[in-house]
């Protein structure tokens, strides 16, 4: 699945865990279709174009184009950026390899699955520190790695985390490597001027080094926030009007696939009702 994650983020650890070879093979088999945007059925009207060498010009129609390629048939063209982020280059020794057995990077996801047992949580940001805490609604006791030697987040969490007794902090520590043959089972942590030490546990959950949003393709063409993901509106469209954005792209504080499917959701609604010149949205049971 290490090989899989490293294609397609690691919604499909998620997916995977727990589950039975013929569901991977379903997942796997699932994942080229979504990638080209077409089945047995067709596109449906629909079909991304991944095409990340190419930069893509919004401002001339003609040069969309190589973008997607359903504008060519059509004045009326939206466009929907989903590309996501680019998550970290450098690994822990052991992280792809136990991906799906024991390493996770979505407690909220994984979190049940553990229950009852001792979790390692690896990383120094407000994520890092709220997945820490979400954890210990269901597991028996939480290592924190941080690799400084103070907290990096806003002070009620690390109020939160200090103060919790299912909570024990390593600071100035750094996660070497994720150990286990089949399934986790320890990770070998170096504290700054210790000698390195190996931790007993049955998870282990990585956030270190975040993600980068992948925006460079646009070349400066739309507005991005400092932290260098794109700016919307309530319906998920850019400064340029027809083209929306959603997903890991934007500075969303929470990273789920189903917010993702979500704001998807709404910014196709919204390109439906430019499609019938409506205004506004309208409720189904509105007068």
């Amino acid at each position: 699945m290490a090989d899989l994650q490293r294609s397609y983020g690691a919604t499909c650890s998620d997916l995977t865990v727990g589950a039975g070879d013929s569901f991977r093979k379903e997942i796997r088999d699932l994942f080229p279709i979504i990638r080209s945007g077409q089945s047995d059925e067709g596109h449906h009207g629909v079909m991304p174009y991944v095409s990340p060498s190419l930069p893509a010009d919004f401002r001339r129609t003609e040069e969309i184009i190589p973008v997607i390629e359903t504008m060519r048939h059509t004045e009326n063209a939206w466009l929907i950026i989903a590309t996501g982020s680019l998550g970290r280059g450098q690994r822990v020794k052991g992280e792809d390899e136990l991906l799906g057995r024991g390493v996770s990077y979505c407690a909220t996801c994984d979190a049940a699955f553990f229950r009852d047992q001792v979790m390692a949580v690896a990383g120094n940001s407000d994520e890092a520190i709220e997945e820490a805490l979400f954890l210990t609604k269901f597991v028996q006791r939480v290592h924190f790695l941080s690799p400084k030697p103070d907290l990096k987040a806003e002070p009620h969490l690390i109020e939160g985390i200090t103060s919790n007794p299912k909570v024990t902090l390593h600071l100035g520590t750094t996660l070497r490597e994720v150990i286990g043959t089949n399934r986790v089972e320890a990770v070998r942590a170096a504290q700054r001027g210790q000698p390195e030490e190996i931790v007993p546990v049955t998870g282990a959950f990585i956030y270190l080094q975040g993600g980068k949003p992948i925006t460079d393709f646009l070349q400066g063409q739309l507005p991005v926030s400092e932290t260098g993901c794109l700016v919307v509106d309530k319906e998920y469209q850019t400064a340029l009007p027809g083209v929306y954005a959603v997903g890991d792209v934007l500075c969303n504080h929470v990273k789920q696939a189903v917010i993702a499917a979500a704001e998807g959701a709404v910014a196709a609604i919204s390109i439906e009702k430019n499609l019938h010149h409506r205004k506004q949205l309208v409720a189904d049971w509105a007068k």
